[in-house]
């Protein structure tokens, strides 16, 4: 695993890059408070999600750059039937307000289509 380093604009290569929640907070969520403050709510997203059976994620936007002040963190979340519904936080099934009042974020399931797109939101987000 790895992060990769970021390009002239700012940006990560083109691609998935794997990494743990700790490489991420290393690399992108401990600069600054508002940094500090989205990796707070990604990690208790990530709690919610793996507590629920989700076992991949996907983020993009402006957290995973050089931006100083990002606006929130982006992303999606893999469905799969061991996921437990029951346990999922139900803003995660919800409008991107409601996940970004309570985490800072708008996670959304990857295998589905983005409305008004003819992609899935795993496409749809890169």
């Amino acid at each position: 695993m790895g992060i990769s380093a970021l390009q002239a604009n700012g940006e990560l290569p083109p691609g998935e890059h794997e990494a743990s929640l700790d490489e991420v907070e290393s690399v992108y969520g401990s600069s600054n408070d508002r940094r500090r403050f989205f990796m707070r709510g990604l990690r208790e997203a990530v709690n919610n999600f793996e507590c629920s059976g989700v076992r991949t994620l996907w983020m993009n936007g402006n957290f995973i750059t050089d931006k100083e002040e990002p606006h929130d963190i982006d992303g999606c979340w893999e469905y799969t039937p061991v996921v437990d519904s029951e346990k999922l936080d139900p803003v995660f099934l919800g409008a991107r307000e409601e996940m970004k009042g309570k985490y800072g974020l708008g996670f959304f399931i990857a295998n589905i289509i983005e409305m008004g797109n003819v992609f899935r939101f795993l496409g749809f987000s890169r």
